[in-house]
């Protein structure tokens, strides 16, 4: 969901249509919904501060169904709070990679919105195609979404 201030009251139905949020001062609508999410936040003056997205589900949802990997390795993660290494194939997240052998990272939606798998990248690189959920100070801190982080290299986290 897309939040806009402003002076109205809505109600706006989830993606699925079951789910319902009411709202005062603020315009809900599924992150979907492109004629009034990215669009129209800028025209209601919303600062891109004030604007948040909700997803509703993923593809990737359940951590313990297998998918095939590639054979391809994009580099090695450290988890260092559980002393764990591992490679990370090119096709996988950080996320994918704790999961597969047993470090634990919290997590919840998988789409990059939550915030729940933020952990501290302590030397790197990474890229995430979806980073709604880190504040500019997260970002400045160090902070990636494990469900997203794809390494380019060698990693470690704070995990």
């Amino acid at each position: 969901m897309v939040r806009h201030p402003g002076p109205h009251r809505r109600r706006s139905a989830g993606v699925d249509g079951a789910r319902h949020r009411e709202a005062e001062g603020a315009c809900l609508r599924p992150a979907i919904d492109d004629g009034c999410g990215q669009d129209r936040a800028p025209r209601a003056g919303a600062p891109e501060t004030q604007v948040r997205t909700e997803a509703f589900g993923t593809i990737t949802r359940d951590p313990a169904a297998k998918r095939a990997s590639s054979t391809a390795i994009a580099g090695h993660v450290v988890f260092q709070a559980s002393e764990t290494t591992a490679p990370v194939p090119v096709d996988a997240t950080i996320l994918d990679v704790a999961d597969e052998v047993g470090v634990s990272i919290d997590n919840a939606c998988r789409s990059g919105t939550c915030a729940s798998c933020r952990v501290r990248l302590v030397s790197g690189n990474v890229t995430m195609a979806v980073e709604d959920a880190l504040s500019q100070q997260d970002k400045a801190e160090g902070y990636i979404l494990a469900c997203q982080a794809r390494v380019r290299g060698d990693v470690q986290v704070d995990a």
